[in-house]
Order: structure tokens, then C-alpha cells, then sequence
């Protein structure tokens, strides 16, 4: 206990510059993306999601592709976790409902061995025609479930940013299909540096972006020199926004609490073995103070949050959750300050 209150008071010390009293009070997603699990969660499960006051939660239900030029995408495999099946899925929407939470279903790939799915690439037409048809029906079948379950946002893809490139007529033609069976809001996840060029932003409701920006080199960078690199990036996206007349969403953004985090976020770059609490906490402020007070921008969903709340995270875990970290405590108060949607 005296470990975590040195670390929540230096913490709060460094970032007494942020204000968060001086934010535009603006309706936004303030998600979290939960991991599904084996685990049958009930309301108790929902609690620490509530308390840290997020808005929404994202689910992921995955389904697997052998390899990166495999045309096969299989779903309801045997060993799927309960947080994953429709039956998890079901639950989870309807305890989130009762909680005043939205949801946003945004089923994704997962290939073997945790290839990158940006690089995702058939290697001749009749593969590319199987994997646009066994896609379709595995993305076709969840905006089904979105629908059915009334969960007012759709994410039809997460990093895809081959298949996107090679095959840009069957993503429209997938938006269509996806608007005959689903009526909510639609999205689509583009990795940080493959946003710009997706083709069919004007097709649907949100430019999705998981937000791994390249920052800093820093071993535990500064609130606002975090700020300033957010900077050419904050242009572009905004520049973005104007061009396509659509809203940012971070459908993806956080940081592990390891020392350069913000150097390679997706990765969590050269200081995975050493613990940083505070550099992580310095990164979810900067990226709050600098985007949250933009009417052109949506929101996000925080990556990740567990819903084995007691077991998760702590002052040595390195990965991305901000659970019983200094984080959580920043967390719980930016989006305190938010109107919640």
C-alpha cells in the first residue's frame, strides 16, 4: 500500500500541470475495450468499469486465419472462450445495458502465431474469392448480432491494411451488405499509419484509427513534451476529419506501463523488462489534454481492461491495462470530467 500511494503522489506531482477542469464538455466514447474470457461474468464483473466511469465498452470476439495468405477464417472453434461465443456475447451487451454502458462489437482477426493482420495478402484471385467470402460471412454474421442485440456501433475490420489496398470493391460492396442487415453506426479500426489511405471513410460514420503513434525516445517522457509530439499528428488527423466530413474515433489507444512507452506503443519498444507506471500514466494525459477537447473528435476506447478487475494489472504488470495502477486513478477522474454518453 505504501508502494502504490509513493507511486499515485509522484504521479500526481508530475502532472499537476494538466487541467482538466479547462476541457470543453463534450459528449464522447469513453470506452474501454474489454477481453473476453472464459470466465461467465455477471454485474459484479461490471462494477470497476462503472467506477472508473467509461461510457462504453468494445468487444472483440476473434476469429482465427491459419496464416497470413490463408483464405480460411474460422469462427466458434473449439476451445472459444465464453466472452467470445454469442452467447457470452449476448450476456455481456445485456449487463453493459443494464449499466447505462454502450457497446461497440467490433469482431477481428487473429492469425497464428500473432502474425501482424496488416499483412494479411492471398497470393493468387481464387484464394482472395474464398477469403472475401468466408470474411464477409464471419462479419456479416456479427452486424447481424448487432443488430439483434441493438448495439448502436459496428466495427466491420481491425488492420487489414493489404486486404483494403488490394481488394477496395468488396469493402464497399461489404459496407452495403453489413447496411441491409444492421442499423447503427459503422466503423472500421486502421492502424495508425495505414488511415489515410482507406477509401471508403465517406462510405460510413467514423474515421477508426488505433492511435500507436510513434512519440518519443524518451525512458519516461514528459506530459508536455508528449503534447508537442502529438502535434503533426493531431494536423493530419484533423485534416483528415475536414476532408472526409467525418468524426476521429481512437477505436484503439493506450500505453503498457514499461519504461519508452510511448516510442513503439504497439510493441511497447525497448523497455518491455523494466516497470514504468509513471511514463504510461504521462501518456494517457497527453493524449486526453490534446484530444479530447476537439469537436471534430469522437472519442476512444482504452486498451484493455479485464474483467477479473481484483486480478488484473497491478504496480508490476507491464502491459497495457491501467488496473490498480496510477492510471486507473487518472482514468477514473479524466472521464469524470466527461459528459457521458
Amino acid at each position: 500500500m505504501i508502494k502504490y500511494l509513493t507511486c499515485l503522489l509522484l504521479f500526481l506531482c508530475c502532472c499537476s500541470t494538466s487541467n482538466t477542469e479547462e476541457l470543453v464538455r463534450l459528449k464522447k466514447i469513453n470506452g474501454l475495450s474489454l477481453v473476453g474470457t472464459q470466465t461467465v461474468l455477471n454485474k459484479q464483473h461490471i462494477k470497476p468499469i462503472i467506477a472508473v466511469n467509461a461510457s462504453w465498452i468494445a468487444l472483440s470476439p476473434f476469429g482465427f486465419v491459419p496464416a497470413l495468405n490463408s483464405p480460411k477464417v474460422h469462427y466458434s472453434v473449439d476451445g472459444q472462450w465464453w466472452g467470445e461465443t454469442i452467447e457470452g456475447l449476448r450476456v455481456i451487451n445485456s449487463l453493459a445495458r443494464e449499466q447505462g454502458l454502450k457497446v461497440m462489437l467490433k469482431p477481428q482477426l487473429w492469425v497464428k502465431n500473432g502474425a501482424f493482420t496488416g499483412f494479411i495478402r492471398m497470393e493468387n484471385e481464387q484464394d482472395y474469392v474464398q477469403f472475401e467470402k468466408e470474411y464477409q460471412s464471419f462479419i456479416i454474421g456479427f452486424a447481424r448480432l448487432a443488430e439483434e442485440l441493438d448495439v448502436p456501433l459496428f466495427c466491420m475490420g481491425t488492420e487489414l491494411q493489404n486486404f483494403v489496398a488490394d481488394r477496395p470493391e468488396f469493402w464497399s460492396a461489404l459496407i452495403v451488405a453489413i447496411k441491409k442487415v444492421y442499423h447503427g453506426k459503422i466503423t472500421y479500426a486502421a492502424n495508425w499509419d495505414a488511415y489515410v489511405n482507406i477509401p471508403f471513410w465517406e462510405e460510413i460514420d467514423y474515421i477508426g484509427v488505433d492511435a500507436y503513434f510513434p512519440l518519443s525516445d524518451a525512458k519516461t517522457p514528459e506530459v508536455h513534451s508528449l503534447e508537442e509530439a502529438w502535434k503533426p499528428h493531431k494536423e493530419k488527423l484533423l485534416a483528415m476529419a475536414i476532408l472526409k466530413e467525418k468524426p476521429i474515433l481512437f477505436t484503439e489507444f493506450g500505453y503498457r506501463s514499461v519504461a519508452y512507452t510511448a516510442k513503439e506503443p504497439w510493441a511497447g519498444g525497448a523497455g518491455l523488462k523494466e516497470v514504468d507506471l509513471l511514463g504510461q500514466a504521462h501518456a494517457l494525459t497527453a493524449i486526453f489534454n490534446v484530444f479530447w477537447k476537439e469537436d471534430w473528435f469522437a472519442g476512444g476506447f482504452l486498451w484493455k481492461w479485464f474483467p477479473e478487475h481484483a486480478q488484473s494489472g497491478g504496480l508490476e504488470d507491464k502491459g497495457y491495462t491501467p488496473q490498480q495502477k496510477p492510471s486507473e486513478i487518472l482514468l477514473q477522474e479524466f472521464y469524470k470530467n466527461q459528459t457521458l454518453k
